[in-house]
């Protein structure tokens, strides 16, 4: 809970007592004459009420800064995205919390659509000589301890995890991760979009974020999600993980989508042709949700040759690696023939795989809630850096409702 929400709840539980004019005269009048004031009489339940809030603002603050699943999805990323402004209504702030020896986990936010299952969770250590962390510890420092990413500040810092370990006040290190369990065997996307998170220095919570994108809509889910943290007997050397004291916090629950009444699906209506890619685009579904929009991109190779020449990289090794090709959706300037990508919309997840014996490859994604139109135009990038962003081949189709 955040303090703003806390504030709001102690305005709304003092809202029945405004004081009459008349009680707001004899106090002024009392005031001018040096005498005591009429002293205003809270009732116990109120009281307590108050008393209540104020402790759980108490353990809030004391928490440090409680980033939630929009900030997460906010943070800087080279990219637009859009958060519609009722979203919120859509979260569920829940507390549910699994206690081990070295620490607790609290799962405190979660967004699922349908598609896509979100979480925001804080591991609260035990002690505050535990360093919590996720990625690999020669990393930024200034990464870690940050929502969103500014070059210009890391690089001043110019500290590693292990730099800011190397200056004390630490005695041991964990690694912070997850896993998702799918007890009903519903298939979801093993590429993870938007995951990570940061710790505050100050109280040594680290707050994570947890999204899992699904191959298809359900708006009922049943799901096990694991927070897992596993110390290093050596921060210097990033394999040296005591799976002995490995720590496990296990959150199984059923999941309901919210609905608006607004959801429907779109599609394409006939194939598109990359040629510079040797792909055809034979299926394009954008699933309209309440927060977003959600697409899965089908496409086959039609032109071995060609879509090897322009996907295949090699290496200084010698090894080659075949990548997908990079199609988002776009707005192109009639005049200059200059891109924009559209903006994407909460989920960050865009993922490639192979339906397994179709030859057919899906990418999945998002657009803001916003976007929806009749006419799409479907990008092949080189990369989504470029500036001006100008495409290899643009195809325009229209959409039909399902």
């Amino acid at each position: 809970m955040t303090e703003k929400e806390l504030k709001q709840i102690l305005n709304a539980s003092i809202t029945g007592c405004q004081p009459s004019e008349g009680w707001k005269r004899q106090v002024l009048s009392q005031t001018k004459e040096g005498k005591q004031p009429i002293k205003y009489k809270l009732s116990a339940s109120l009281v307590l009420a108050i008393l209540l809030a104020l402790l759980t603002l108490t353990t809030a603050l004391a928490l440090g800064i409680q980033y939630g699943i929009l900030d997460f999805a906010a943070r800087t990323r080279d990219m637009k995205n859009e958060i519609p402004s009722d979203v919120d209504q859509y979260i569920d702030r829940i507390s549910w919390t699994v206690e081990n020896e070295h620490a607790t986990v609290v799962f405190r936010e979660s967004l699922y659509n349908g598609r896509t299952l979100h979480i925001a969770y804080d591991v609260i250590p035990k002690s505050k000589d535990m360093l919590l962390f996720d990625g690999v510890t020669d990393e930024s420092w200034w990464g870690l301890t940050h929502l969103e990413w500014d070059q210009a500040a890391a690089l001043a810092d110019g500290r590693t995890i292990i730099d800011r370990w190397e200056e004390g006040g630490y005695g041991s290190c964990w690694e912070v991760d997850f896993d998702v369990d799918d007890p009903t065997h519903q298939e979801f996307i093993q590429e993870y979009g938007s995951n990570g998170g940061v710790l505050d220095e100050e109280t040594g919570v680290y707050t994570g974020t947890i999204e899992v994108p699904f191959t298809d809509y359900r708006p009922e889910r049943t799901i096990g999600v694991y927070v897992r943290i596993l110390p290093l007997t050596d921060i210097h050397d990033e394999y040296s993980y005591d799976y002995d004291r490995t720590e496990v916090f296990s959150l199984k629950q059923t999941f309901h989508a919210m609905q608006s009444g607004s959801e429907k699906t779109l599609k394409n209506t006939s194939p598109l042709h990359f040629s510079t890619a040797g792909i055809e685009v034979q299926e394009v579904e954008l699933q309209v949700l309440p927060q977003e929009i959600q697409y899965r991109i089908g496409y086959k190779v039609v032109d071995e040759k060609q879509y090897h020449a322009s996907q295949d990289r090699s290496f200084d090794d010698g090894t080659a690696h075949t990548e997908p090709p990079l199609i988002r959706f776009v707005s192109v300037n009639p005049n200059t023939g200059d891109a924009e990508i559209l903006p994407y919309g909460i989920t960050f997840d865009f993922s490639g795989m192979e339906e397994e014996g179709t030859g057919l490859y899906i990418m999945t994604g998002s657009l803001g809630r916003s976007e929806i139109h009749e006419k799409y135009t479907l990008a092949l990038l080189r990369n989504t850096y470029d500036q001006p962003l100008i495409p290899l081949e643009t195809a325009v189709f229209s959409v039909a409702e399902e």
